[in-house]
């Protein structure tokens, strides 16, 4: 152990160093170890620091600086990897933070040139206008680099038309172990030879691949996988089809053997991509089976009718997908309880239109009774389906239970005739070791996404895991198939390459791993190929160095030889399937530490904090959604909700108590609690609430700030205010000596109270304080219970009774959307009962005063459940207030008996917008005009609305206008989040999260378009940044019925 810290210190010294001299970004800090410990699979080591190059120049000055001093580095992306390729104990450089540029187009070729650091879909939008994309598609395709995916070879969906990343490579920047800079390209023989005739670490690369292919290809060909796509290993295989091996083959270029080669033998810093035409027309139909077999089988006779893709669904995702926030909104079309689903696409050929495409399948389908149901998705549906079937693994790791789908054999393929028996040997397996298992995938491939639900924090299971790992690499040698198909190999698979393809390709593979890295630069703790002369080069002594790094390591020199690096690799073993795992099986929460909400539903905060797989949907720069408003700013790990929830994890785990945590608390500061990563998440991780309850132990443990008193009175305060004078107590809130008391931006105007309250323009005579309402003192709420009690009572006016809940800002700030609500409802037909104005449990929530939401709470629900246990609808107006009932107040009952109030209450209460669409035969008979034809409404919405219940109702209520045009802003969120956009350490972060979509959207609209915004702080916001007025859809429809 004292060794081990001896070595940390001197690494860390001379990384400190590299730092100091060539003003590269380099961190230390135990927050940037907890968040790069991890990727997507089932590993954590913290690494020893992490290095951020912003060109192709640091990238190399950082390599030469880790060859001199033998110091092991890992390249990361999107940090998306399943089998453990980018974590280890060693020096991470992240090309994903600047290396970001689309450096050039050419629509002419057909070929972009990009950085490591450009995700998918950044690239295919820029590629947009001029019709082109990027082939491959994998399933993050929306948050991987382009450096991982050459790194991978990913392929995606669409593999039978585009086949994988190696196949639309054109040329690769790479950065040597040495850090020389060179150029893989297409080599004429002539040029070949030139490469080979080099001296240096380059020419010695050539030489070796040369020779090695060469006096071994009969046995590369035998060996390697032929029927299925295969990332075990190196690619020796695909460079055998080159020239000059395979005359008819093309140029040699070593990019085919980078790629796929997972960083372990060089760093990819620029690379050109061929494009192809994007605008083919496809169809999907969704065959849906009793039979996982009946699915395999179909599998064989789609694929001889050349469709495009076909990807199946199992009966877990579909379960999961059925209860997933976001996808249970687009799963109508599932008919019955399929134990399998396949998405089969088609494409228009050019002597077949897709209709006949269609019609041929189905005939043949029917002809062989394969399926009972056939849904087919057109047009933009088209997109439902796919996005549906990319959410697979996050949706699995959001699976209930201590089980979970794992990654370890997900990455089976056998030729697709051989499919059905294969899964078949598969079954027999799991009933063996009394398993159930996850079976989806690109099958249209002949790969299969196996994944059986263990609970790794057991000894048995562990067992159980490497059982089924060592028995189904067996089962690949005998089908001939591949264990590393498309995730490649990493530390998860890695040793089982010499079981698949025999000890004489692990020499080559290792050979060819010494020819380009000797003193194992890269990727040296997770090593997917050992190279022959690893022991032999770490008992070597340094060398001087002679590059522009003399005057860095001159005091390393000076260090005792005892100090430096004698760290043994050894080739990675089977054994070690079960080594440094992501969960602590030691962990259980309840030992120490108590939580405020109810997680029961969640499974206990131990199954709440390990939720997070690692998938990192949360880290998409742009595009649909809002997730996640403050990574999308300021690009960093800690700010992305896979960051925040990694370091939640491993400190808790760490130590029960220790939620408090000053780490936590940073990473958690710049959370805004819009709640988009509990929907867009696929496993449903809650950042919003798990920032509430360290807030709330934080708070216990520290007290509370000034600000945080001041918002938890705000409700008080607001009604003294308006007992006084608002336009008194208007002026002084604005003064700056207030906001510099509370720590409140200068730049940003805090809400003005209205001159009447809403309840005063109801002509409500009971203002009685929130503190003394209860179920026996409310007058309103008995005479309910006592008029609902007559059996005379018919249900057509129950039907015609709603009780409008006054919350704090339609109260005190917002009068004029109560009062268009309420002329609305009452022109509607309804009659309508106005609240008394409640304490808002929203503001305290957003704070983390969950101690002060349970009593508010505890005041309400009876009043609530009076009319809520009679069918009496409860409409609300802000989405933020209303929607907390049926979020987090079901985790906040102090009784069984308030549960049941609370989720009595949860199925009665509306955010108006919904109440008005479900009720559409009733307001579709009011007679709404605007005052100018053809209304263009353009629609913001409230983050939290967005996430539980989505914006449909509200486009159908505005749609209630004659001719309107409803337009979805896509826009995320607002930036302003209630009170975060006020303070003043992140009014900078709230107008930029705004500048990302929203303001640029508003401010190239006409005088004549109209905004709509749900929420009072997005009209706020909008109101503050481009001086344009939104309004309230209850506005909307009252302006329309005047």
């Amino acid at each position: 152990m004292k060794n081990e810290t001896t070595q940390y210190t001197f690494e860390l010294n001379l990384l400190k160093q590299l730092a100091s001299q060539k003003a590269i970004d380099i961190r230390f800090n135990q927050l940037i170890r907890y968040l790069y410990a991890n990727d997507a699979s089932l590993y954590q080591q913290q690494p020893l620091a992490v290095a951020f190059p912003k060109s192709t120049v640091e990238c190399s000055q950082i390599i030469k600086f880790a060859c001199e001093h033998k110091l092991p580095t890992i390249v990361r992306g999107g940090g998306t990897s399943l089998a453990g390729q980018v974590v280890g104990q060693v020096l991470v450089l992240d090309l994903s933070r600047y290396m970001t540029d689309i450096l050039d187009i050419n629509t002419r070729k057909s070929t972009a040139r990009v950085q490591p650091g450009v995700t998918l879909d950044e690239l295919n939008a820029a590629l947009k206008s001029s019709h082109l994309k990027f082939a491959p598609d994998p399933s993050t395709q929306n948050r991987a680099n382009i450096g991982g995916v050459i790194g991978n070879n990913a392929w995606g969906i669409h593999y039978p038309l585009y086949g994988s990343t190696r196949d639309q490579l054109v040329s690769l920047e790479l950065i040597l172990s040495n850090g020389d800079v060179v150029e893989c390209d297409d080599l004429t023989s002539e040029q070949l030879d030139i490469k080979r005739s080099q001296s240096g670490l380059e020419g010695n690369i050539y030489r070796t691949v040369m020779s090695e292919l060469t006096q071994h290809q009969k046995i590369i060909k035998q060996k390697y996988p032929q029927q299925v796509p295969n990332n075990m290993a190196y690619a020796l295989d695909v460079m055998l089809q080159q020239r000059p091996w395979n005359k008819r083959g093309d140029e040699f270029n070593l990019s085919s053997l980078i790629c796929g080669s997972e960083g372990s033998l060089g760093i990819v810093t620029e690379a050109t991509v061929k494009l192809v035409r994007d605008n083919v027309e496809t169809i999907v139909i969704a065959v849906h089976f009793d039979l996982m077999s009946e699915a395999l089988q179909t599998n064989i006779v789609v694929m001889k009718m050349q469709c495009s893709a076909v990807e199946l669904l199992d009966e877990f995702i579909l379960d999961a997908a059925r209860i997933n926030l976001k996808q249970k909104r687009c799963t109508d079309w599932i008919k019955g309880n399929p134990k399998a689903i396949l998405f089969i696409e088609l494409t228009a050929s050019a002597n077949t239109s897709l209709d006949d495409r269609k019609s041929q399948l189905l005939s043949r389908l029917r002809q062989l009774k394969l399926g009972y149901e056939y849904v087919l998705f057109e047009g933009e549906s088209v997109l439902d389906a796919w996005n549906l079937r990319r959410a697979g693994l996050g949706l699995l790791m959001g699976m209930k239970g201590s089980k979970k789908p794992i990654t370890f054999i997900e990455d089976s393929a056998v030729p697709i005739e051989q499919l059905p028996d294969f899964v078949v040997d598969i079954e027999q397996l799991m009933i063996k070791e009394n398993l159930q298992c996850v079976y989806y995938g690109s099958i249209a491939a002949g790969l299969i996404h196996l994944r059986p639900l263990l609970d790794i924090r057991l000894e048995l299971d562990r067992k159980k895991m490497q059982r089924v790992a060592n028995r189904v690499a067996t089962l690949l040698c005998q089908y001939k198939g591949s264990m590393s198909a498309k995730h490649g190999d990493g530390r998860v698979r890695a040793p089982y390459i010499k079981e698949q393809l025999g000890e004489e390709i692990l020499t080559v593979l290792q050979s060819i791993k010494t020819a380009f890295d000797p003193n194992e630069i890269f990727n040296s703790n997770s090593l997917k190929i050992t190279s022959l002369t690893q022991d032999a080069s770490k008992q070597s002594n340094h060398k001087q160095s002679s590059s522009s790094d003399n005057a860095i390591s001159q005091n390393a020199h000076s260090q005792s030889s005892s100090t430096r690096r004698s760290r043994s690799y050894k080739p990675l073993t089977s054994s070690m399937l079960n080594a440094n795992l992501r969960v602590n099986i030691e962990f259980k929460h309840s030992e120490k530490l108590i939580s405020y909400f109810d997680w029961s539903k969640q499974e206990g905060f131990d199954h709440v904090v390990n939720q997070c797989n690692g998938a990192a949907e949360c880290r998409k720069r742009s595009g649909p959604g809002t997730m996640c408003p403050s990574y999308r700013v300021t690009r960093e790990e800690q700010d992305s909700p896979r960051g925040r929830a990694n370091l939640l994890r491993q400190v808790v785990q760490d130590d029960g108590g220790a939620i408090t945590d000053p780490l936590i608390h940073e990473v958690l500061e710049l959370c805004i609690s819009c709640k988009a990563c509990y929907s867009e998440c696929p496993a449903n991780v809650d950042i919003a609430r798990l920032k509430a309850e360290h807030l709330q132990h934080y708070h216990t443990k520290y007290g509370l700030p000034l600000r945080v008193r001041f918002i938890r009175q705000l409700d008080f305060l607001s009604k003294l205010a308006s007992q006084t004078s608002p336009r008194l107590i208007n002026f002084i809130a604005n003064k700056k000596i207030v906001k510099k008391l509370l720590s409140l931006s200068n730049k940003r105007s805090l809400p003005l109270l209205a001159e009447k309250t809403f309840s005063q323009h109801c002509s409500l005579q009971r203002q009685s304080s929130v503190n003394n309402i209860n179920s026996d003192e409310c007058d309103l709420a008995r005479d309910m219970n006592k008029l609902y009690s007559k059996k005379s009572h018919t249900n057509e006016l129950v039907g015609k009774k709603v009780l409008l809940l006054n919350d704090l800002f339609t109260e005190y700030y917002d009068v004029q959307v109560g009062e268009a609500a309420l002329a609305v409802l009452q022109a509607a037909g309804y009659d309508v009962i106005v609240s008394p104005c409640f304490s808002s449990l929203r503001t305290v929530l957003s704070q983390g005063l969950i101690i002060s939401a349970k009593q508010r709470l505890s005041e309400v629900i009876s009043y609530l459940y009076a009319y809520a246990k009679n069918s009496i609808p409860i409409i609300g107006l802000e989405p933020s207030e209303i929607l907390t009932y049926r979020d987090e107040a079901l985790a906040l009952a102090n009784s069984s008996e308030q549960q049941r109030q609370i989720e009595e209450v949860a199925k009665n209460i509306y955010y108006f917008d919904e109440f008005v669409a479900s009720r559409d035969e009733v307001f579709s008979l009011l007679t709404f005009h605007w005052e100018k034809e053809n209304p263009q409404f353009h629609l913001h919405g409230h983050c939290h609305q967005k996430s539980l219940i989505g914006l449909d109702s509200t486009k159908q209520v505005l749609s209630l206008i004659p001719d309107a045009t409803v337009t979805e802003i896509p826009s995320g969120c607002c930036g302003l989040a209630g009170l975060f956009g006020y303070e003043k350490e992140h009014y900078d972060l709230s107008m930029q999260i705004g500048e990302l979509v929203l303001f640029p959207a508003l401010r190239i609209l006409g005088s004549s378009d109209i905004v709509v915004a749900t929420g009072t702080s997005c009209r706020h916001q909008i109101a503050h940044a481009v001086k344009s007025i939104a309004l309230h859809p209850a506005q909307v429809l009252y302006k329309a019925l005047q």
